[in-house]
């Protein structure tokens, strides 16, 4: 069965993974064409700092909305169930906060849905470039930044920098460099090398002193567990 490709993103509550909640989803499948958006309620304050730095929603907008427990059916629906799922800096942020919604109402991913960082393709394609954020992106290929960080214009916009940026790359081949920057440092004076290759005593250091769990890098946590026994 062809795997849906699907390009997502969404707005939040908040950058804690442990607390804060989705806002707004939008999902555009690039084989028909097809956007999945909606405001979601999410039964919590959205932090002024969130208001105001990034989306510029507050609960005014979305309290009206179902929350995301009622919407995921149709969301699931939409994805479908063989997937490619595509947003940018999602193996630090948005997958993980997509997984920890669905944990609430006793869901999980399914097992067909994969997931690929641009983020990493963005390493991996242009290396030559400071910074690998989404508006470093939209400034390199020329793509405006109005109404950035809403969901739906991140979405679109993304849709512009992949196709730019990945050229006739298969997205099988897409997948594999995603998951291979997973096993590797993003950040410090190892940053692009493979973590069995990084020496404990550095990693012990940017645990303990990058707070690396509070800024929500679950899959370095992970992988590091997995590679080294940490002993903290």
């Amino acid at each position: 069965m062809k795997k849906n490709i699907i390009i997502f993103d969404f707005e939040t509550t908040g950058l804690n993974l442990f607390h804060d909640k989705i806002i707004q989803f939008c999902f555009y499948n690039l084989g028909t064409n097809e956007i999945y958006s909606n405001y979601v309620c999410p039964e919590r304050m959205i932090s002024l700092e969130a208001t105001e730095k990034t989306h510029g929603l507050t609960n005014l907008d979305v309290d009206s909305y179902p929350t995301f427990e009622k919407q995921y059916p149709k969301i699931k629906k939409f994805i479908g169930k063989d997937a490619f799922l595509i947003g940018h800096n999602i193996h630090q942020f948005d997958k993980n906060i997509f997984g920890f919604e669905l944990q609430r109402f006793g869901k999980k991913f399914p097992p067909n849905w994969k997931f690929i960082d641009t983020l990493s393709l963005a390493r991996y394609f242009l290396p030559h470039l400071k910074s690998h954020k989404q508006d470093a992106l939209r400034e390199y290929y020329e793509i405006s930044n109005h109404n950035a960080h809403l969901a739906n214009k991140d979405v679109l916009d993304l849709h512009l920098i992949y196709e730019k940026m990945i050229g006739d790359t298969s997205i099988e081949e897409l997948y594999a460099i995603s998951e291979d920057s997973r096993d590797r440092m993003p950040f410090g004076e190892y940053k692009g090398k493979y973590i069995k290759d990084v020496k404990l005593k550095y990693l012990k250091k940017q645990y303990i002193y990058r707070n690396i769990t509070e800024e929500g890098n679950f899959d370095l946590v992970r992988k590091i567990r997995e590679i080294h026994v940490l002993g903290i």
